[in-house]
This record gives structure tokens, C-alpha cells and sequence, in this order.
């Protein structure tokens, strides 16, 4: 249910942005909250996708970015001290 989620999300401090879903279609919600420590310090700096710049954090070769056909937004791939893997978009 789109209110159930977007209840969700404005409690815990986001913009809710949810529409009504149609019969056919169903919508998910995942908020993590996990400290975590990067390989490596990084540096401030400003990525460019398509014709946005976002600020971001550079890490290194333990950072990388990737895209999809089935998704509009840019992901990355972020490695841990604990050898996890954080994936992080839009």
C-alpha cells in the first residue's frame, strides 16, 4: 500500500513519494541505517551524470559506479573495512 510506505518514509525523515499503485503493481522500501568504515578516507568532490552534477565523496579504486538498463539512476558500489559491500543510489 503506497500509504503504508510513504507512513514509513516520513518517519524516518524522508520525503514521502509513493503514488497509488495500479492492481498490477506493487511498491518496496528499504532504509538502511548501518555504520560501516571505508577502506579509505575520502575527498570531497562533484560527479557528473547525464547533465547533473551531484556532490560526492571520491574513494578511490574501492568505489566504482555503474549503471542499468532497467534503472534511470546511477549505483555505487561502495567497499568496507569488514569486507561488505554498500550499494547506494537514487
Amino acid at each position: 500500500d503506497a500509504n503504508y510506505l510513504n507512513d514509513i518514509m516520513t518517519e524516518n525523515g524522508f520525503k514521502p513519494v509513493f503514488e497509488p499503485f495500479a492492481d498490477n503493481e506493487f511498491g518496496s522500501l528499504s532504509i538502511l541505517d548501518v555504520i560501516v568504515t571505508w577502506i579509505k578516507e575520502g575527498y570531497v568532490t562533484t560527479v557528473q551524470h547525464d547533465t547533473t552534477s551531484y556532490k560526492a565523496v571520491e574513494l578511490g579504486k574501492h568505489f566504482s559506479v555503474f549503471e542499468t538498463e532497467h534503472y534511470p539512476y546511477p549505483i555505487a558500489k561502495i567497499q568496507t573495512q569488514s569486507k561488505d559491500v554498500v550499494y547506494i543510489t537514487k
